[in-house]
């Protein structure tokens, strides 16, 4: 293995956060956990890899430009388009009985679908909002994939990074977004949320399987 010469500096959660929107993380470039020299661990932002044939698509993101469109893929809870309509235009959420603000541009989506993704579709942490039960994750990275079935919005990026905002964007939530293709509809990204390391996995509750299963 290579090694790189660079420089650390100790900052902020909250600085992290800002670099991730000047770096446009998840989209051009990923953040990711390294080991550095000795014991210490830092952040460093990795460029998606240049053989992916999404690159050149994902390369017009390049920009903060918060009215670009991108397919969110929802998942778990979110396959529910009812559900999901909380996180836009904000309101009480009848399954969980939580109010969510919305997003700044309540618009809603300009058209949806369902697609399938290989991946793993699991059940961890355990989330206030669903009475301390587990909620779905995605997780690319496992050895044995299976279809996971998605429910695909046509919305803007400024309404993505909202979402991600309610979600929760810490490493351990909704932090990591993840490239999952280009649409064949108008050839933007499809991305989805998900955490950066698979958590430990809990019981989901029923009201949650319901809309799920009801999706």
């Amino acid at each position: 293995n290579r090694k790189v010469f660079g420089e650390v500096y100790f900052v902020r959660e909250q600085t992290l956060e800002m670099i991730d929107f000047y770096e446009n993380e998840g989209v051009l470039f990923r953040r990711k956990k390294v080991m550095l020299s000795g014991k210490l661990k830092g952040d460093v932002y990795v460029y998606y890899d240049c053989d992916n044939p999404c690159d050149l698509v994902l390369n017009r993101l390049w920009s903060t430009d918060l009215k670009k469109r991108v397919w969110y893929a929802g998942y778990g809870s979110n396959l529910s388009s009812k559900r999901f309509e909380c996180y836009i235009r904000g309101g009480l959420c009848a399954e969980n009985m939580v109010t969510y603000k919305g997003c700044t541009d309540k618009s809603g989506w300009r058209s949806d679908y369902f697609e399938t993704f290989p991946g793993n579709l699991y059940f961890g942490n355990r989330s206030h909002s669903w009475n301390n039960y587990g909620v779905a994750f995605f997780d690319p990275d496992i050895a044995h994939k299976d279809p996971v079935v998605m429910h695909l919005y046509n919305i803007s990026y400024g309404q993505l990074l909202d979402i991600q905002e309610q979600e929760g964007k810490s490493p351990n939530w909704y932090g990591r977004m993840v490239i999952l293709g280009i649409s064949p509809i108008d050839g933007a990204p499809i991305i989805t949320l998900t955490s950066e390391t698979r958590r430990v996995e809990s019981t989901p509750m029923a009201a949650y399987c319901d809309m799920m299963a009801e999706a």
